[in-house]
């Protein structure tokens, strides 16, 4: 029972992680404030000894540590981790704050939380906060990827804004506090493979948000992860129907850059020869050569012929929309989609 209602709510969602949950709850318990916190473990089922992890923490720290036991795995019941963060973890949360740092990664720096704190308790028109983090793969950190990155999307700018993460994940997901605003979550975003982008934007959506140049937290790539240990098909339909959905909940004036971004990524499945790199979207890396870009063809009418139909529906209404505002579609991009038109309409939608 918690002595002291908290001001921060740490929610860490795990799935057998048990070569990694300790280092994510140590550096959470390690954590330097001047406010108290509460650490909300979601656990879907494990089949390792991540379970048994959590219950010796919750033993050790019983004003602090608050598991959520699944009895059974929800990804394999069709609920997306989007859904376990809103339905499951956000309403328990107690705090002012929302954090997030899932078990696979860690936080690095002891004074994260209250950095982030005090900087959100001056500016309350701040809904979302976060900082740079290092990426942990192969047993190495790199520091430079986000570093380059965010100096990229900056360009000169002091400050992010909604139209910037509206056009890639610039967040990383351990890296991230929201004001809990107990706001209402849309029921669009069930089918995605990536909880962290559709949640940092609806958090932002009423506020602004705040960065803090300084690395604070490590993410740690490894195949065994939601996103990382996907196929490129799958990323690329999951964002491809992410921002489809999102023309349903964002206003009109959104839409723009929604459709450009969709443009964006149909490119990556333009049957041309490639003479050099070819980028197919910062998020899932380059298609280097024509055979991986038939590869990614291949797949994605097996998408198709497998019967994916709310995929389909959403790819069809997609064609239509640009059908519509050029009339005749550009060359590429009519190239692109002709051999698909046949089987999406040939579904029964």
């Amino acid at each position: 029972m918690l002595q002291t209602r908290p001001f921060v709510s740490v929610c860490c969602l795990t799935y057998n992680h048990e070569k990694y949950l300790s280092r994510a709850l140590d550096s959470i318990l390690i954590q330097k404030t001047t406010f108290p916190i509460e650490i909300i473990v979601h656990d879907d089922a494990s089949a390792d000894g991540t379970r048994n992890i959590i219950n010796e923490f919750a033993k050790k720290y019983p004003e602090i540590i608050r598991p959520v036991f699944q009895e059974s795995n929800q990804l394999k019941s069709d609920i997306g981790l989007y859904q376990i963060y809103t339905k499951y973890v956000f309403p328990l949360a107690k705090g002012k704050y929302i954090a997030i740092c899932e078990g696979d990664d860690f936080w690095s720096d002891q004074a994260k939380l209250q950095i982030q704190i005090d900087f959100m308790e001056k500016q309350p028109e701040c809904t979302v906060c976060f900082h740079k983090a290092g990426i942990l793969k192969n047993g190495e950190t790199n520091f430079d990827i986000y570093k380059d990155y965010h100096k990229r999307i900056l360009n000169g700018r002091s400050e992010f804004t909604f139209n910037d993460l509206l056009q890639d994940n610039v967040i990383p997901n351990c890296s991230v506090v929201y004001r809990n605003t107990r706001t209402e979550f849309p029921d669009l975003f069930g089918n995605i493979i990536f909880p962290d982008w559709p949640l940092h934007l609806i958090y932002a959506k009423n506020g602004k948000l705040g960065y803090i140049n300084k690395f604070m937290a490590v993410h740690h790539d490894h195949e065994s992860g939601l996103w990382n240990g996907n196929s490129m098909i799958n990323k690329t339909k999951s964002i491809i129907s992410f921002y489809i959905d999102l023309l349903s909940y964002l206003e009109a004036q959104y839409h723009p850059t929604i459709y450009t971004m969709l443009d964006r990524y149909s490119h990556g499945f333009e049957p041309v020869d490639f003479g050099s790199d070819f980028e197919i979207g910062y998020s899932y890396g380059l298609v280097r050569n024509q055979r991986e870009i038939n590869k990614l063809q291949e797949e994605l009418n097996s998408v198709f012929q497998s019967g994916s139909w709310k995929m389909a529906k959403k790819i069809t209404n997609f064609i239509s929309y640009f059908s519509h505002k050029f009339g005749i579609l550009k060359g590429n991009f009519q190239t692109a989609f002709s051999c698909f038109w046949i089987r999406i309409t040939s579904f029964r939608l």
